[in-house]
């Protein structure tokens, strides 16, 4: 245990029963090492770096695109235990219970100035009771290509080319009268350019999906195919 361990950089256990195992056979192996670890006054009073990142938190209601990682001024809040009231959160949020889970969160937003006190430590806190009553305005939101055109195409710009049109070309603006101009992209650069970021609004939806059951705002036949072509997905390190 000395060689494997306390001069082996203190390791943990599965290391050192990993390195024991190969050269030697050692009935009750794992619980000596465990014994020897939880002795160990270097292990015991080490302390580890925080590698854990923080969770980003996504605002539940329907149609809000809010995060903590876009909008770090905001604070984000659970939903409270109180029937009742957590009845009136969704009904602002434009879900169903079924729906909840246990990182799901209402945005600061939604809520009237009134809704929050300060503490002592001079910082702004939801009050108990605090219901939301400001709904966001909902608008029409890019349609998620179908399941069939999503699959069976060559590219992931397929899918996007027959129903959306590129933008309009920008307005090139002038610092100085003396500025040269930049040159006009041409039409197909800027079909490119739009089909590009239109296809990764489908895999945001994918993951917003995946990591917090938010579906985007669209009709039936939409929704149906962005959850079928979720099982062909899955979150990296989940």
């Amino acid at each position: 245990m000395i060689r494997f361990h306390d001069n082996n950089n203190h390791v943990g256990r599965i290391k050192v029963v990993k390195d024991i195992m190969l050269m030697f056979y050692w009935v009750g192996v794992t619980e000596v090492a465990k014994a020897w670890i939880n002795k160990c006054e270097f292990c015991q009073n080490r302390v580890l770096p925080e590698t854990k990142k923080p969770l980003v938190q996504f605002c539940f209601v329907y149609g809000c695109e809010s995060s903590s990682s876009i909008y770090p001024e905001l604070s984000f809040h659970r939903f409270p235990e109180d029937k009742d009231i957590r009845q009136r959160w969704l009904s602002v949020a434009q879900r169903d219970e079924s729906s909840l889970r246990s990182n799901s969160f209402l945005c600061s937003k939604h809520f009237e100035p009134s809704c929050f006190t300060l503490s002592d430590e001079v910082r702004l806190t939801l009050s108990p009771g605090a219901v939301p009553t400001i709904v966001p305005e909902t608008g029409q939101e890019d349609q998620v290509p179908s399941e069939e055109d999503f699959l069976f195409s060559h590219s992931l710009e397929d899918p996007f080319s027959k129903s959306s049109s590129p933008p309009p070309s920008p307005m090139g603006l002038q610092e100085h009268q003396y500025c040269l101009q930049d040159p006009e992209p041409t039409e197909t650069e800027l079909k490119r350019r739009f089909l590009n970021e239109s296809s990764f609004k489908v895999f945001n939806h994918i993951a917003r999906y995946l990591s917090h059951r938010i579906l985007p705002m669209q009709n039936r036949k939409g929704i149906s195919s962005l959850k079928r072509m979720t099982n062909r997905f899955a979150l990296k390190g989940e």
